[in-house]
């Protein structure tokens, strides 16, 4: 039925990236509902790919997403952002409708379980812009779970815009959109350049590597994935 569950949250701030890494690694080792499975990616904010763990010389290489990669063992990809695009998704995933017995026509994709108490309050505290643009949320909620759900929603159940046929002949060699054409893309946005969202590839793999990895992204799972 392609239901999508959040399960459980980290939430915190203020503290350094080690410390954000080694409470992560603790909850979803501690998970009940897991048994200690890691998310197989999550969904990050770019920033933390460019952003540096400090400002001394033994440090000025690593980044925030190294962190969490090499300390926590997280496989940590950057986000699609599009605001607009992730609310709307989000939305979409939790829509609900009844008719006029009051019997569901239409449930929610996504639900979340009773550990999940920021996203609850975010959720209902969540207002629209009264500024700017007014489908958005107004910068005085606090939103830093909803970000979350925003990021995953636009990965794990969005991806990409490209359609899955069209990546299918892509990966096959049997449209315009080839491998290099798609190495292109992902080069394009990790500059900040792309017009539309580019699957997330590794540029350091090999070109074998990146086309299962991009065929992994097609195939449904035999077991639930998890990713946060």
């Amino acid at each position: 039925e392609n239901i999508s569950y959040a399960i459980a949250e980290y939430y915190d701030f203020g503290e350094y990236p080690s410390f954000h890494a080694s409470a992560c690694e603790a909850l979803y080792r501690g998970c009940p509902y897991t048994r200690g499975r890691k998310p197989s990616r999550v969904w990050a904010d770019t920033q933390i790919f460019y952003t540096r763990t400090a400002a001394n010389q033994g440090q000025m290489n690593k980044r925030v997403s190294d962190v969490f990669r090499r300390e926590a063992g997280l496989n940590v990809v950057p986000s699609n952002k599009d605001r607009m695009a992730g609310w709307r998704h989000v939305k979409e995933l939790i829509a609900w409708r009844k008719d006029g017995d009051g019997k569901f026509i239409r449930t929610p994709q996504l639900y979340y379980f009773p550990e999940c108490v920021n996203l609850e309050r975010e959720f209902k505290d969540a207002v629209h812009s009264e500024t700017g643009n007014r489908l958005d949320i107004d910068n005085g909620c606090s939103d830093h779970a909803l970000d979350n759900a925003r990021y995953w929603a636009m990965g794990a159940r969005k991806a990409t815009q490209l359609d899955t046929e069209k990546k299918r002949k892509a990966i096959a060699g049997k449209s315009s959109d080839t491998f290099a054409g798609l190495m292109r893309q992902s080069k394009m946005a990790k500059m900040g350049m792309a017009q539309h969202y580019a699957p997330f590839v590794d540029l350091e793999k090999t070109p074998a590597d990146i086309d299962r990895q991009l065929l992994e992204m097609l195939e449904e799972q035999s077991e639930p994935e998890l990713v946060a």
